[in-house]
């Protein structure tokens, strides 16, 4: 049996013996690999227009209404009502079960919210759509005139109900993770919640910590200010449980 052996040029084909017994061997066997690499690159350029649609969907914004919500502690009677909030920046960051994970920051220039509206902040973020399995919110609160955030409402004292102020008077960031995996369309908009269950909040204070908790009567109303300089053990306290007792649902 005797072998042929072929080789391909850029001038041509070069065989060995009897070549003219295989003159389209080679001419043949290039189409095949131009046709062959032809097919994948279509199929590659399909792969990436799919996948480029695909992730094109998942990029189309939603937005974010912020508000707070509050769970009432019946234990002290505690129960909160206003307060006003200094926002310098909020960072979102989101994993998804399609598409990137998702890290968007919206900054303020001494941005004051007042809490009489609902617990409305007044303030809206784009972010993309998708189906969100995990998401956590940074707020970045800052000082400006006043505190940083101030929370206002009522306990009882000895039997008396009386107004309460919590002061957080230094800057201070705050990272509250998600409660809930909401299913985001586009160009709809969602109200974002900042829950803060009071209950936790005053954990490890009991009522007898309020009851001998200092008054302040300045104002001519008596009331419990507490803040870093007014109760100041009840404020270390809350501050230790601020972000255990927060947690997020976009509704």
């Amino acid at each position: 049996m005797k072998l042929f052996f072929a080789t391909c040029e850029e001038d041509g084909v070069t065989l060995s013996k009897n070549h003219n017994r295989f003159p389209t061997f080679c001419q043949g066997l290039y189409l095949t690999n131009i046709f062959g690499c032809m097919k994948y690159m279509f199929f590659l350029l399909l792969v990436l227009l799919v996948g480029c649609k695909k992730d094109s969907q998942l990029t189309q914004p939603c937005t974010l209404k912020f508000q707070n919500q509050f769970v009432s502690n019946a234990s002290l009677g505690l129960s909160i009502s206003g307060g006003e909030v200094s926002l310098k920046k909020i960072d979102f960051e989101g994993d998804r079960t399609a598409g990137s994970e998702v890290e968007i920051e919206k900054e303020f220039e001494n941005y004051f919210i007042s809490l009489s509206n609902n617990f409305s902040w007044n303030v809206e973020m784009d972010i993309p759509n998708g189906k969100y399995t995990n998401y956590q919110i940074e707020f970045r609160f800052r000082k400006n005139s006043g505190s940083a955030l101030v929370w206002r409402g009522f306990i009882n004292q000895n039997g008396s109900v009386l107004p309460i102020e919590i002061q957080f008077p230094s800057d201070f960031d705050l990272e509250v993770n998600h409660a809930n995996q909401p299913d985001l369309q586009k160009d709809k908009t969602y109200t974002c919640s900042w829950k803060v269950d009071l209950n936790q909040l005053f954990a490890g204070i009991t009522s007898v910590q309020i009851d001998n908790a200092t008054v302040d009567s300045s104002s001519g109303i008596n009331q419990i200010k507490i803040s870093n300089t007014d109760n100041s053990l009840i404020y270390q306290q809350i501050f230790n449980n601020f972000e255990a007792a927060s947690s997020l649902e976009i509704l």
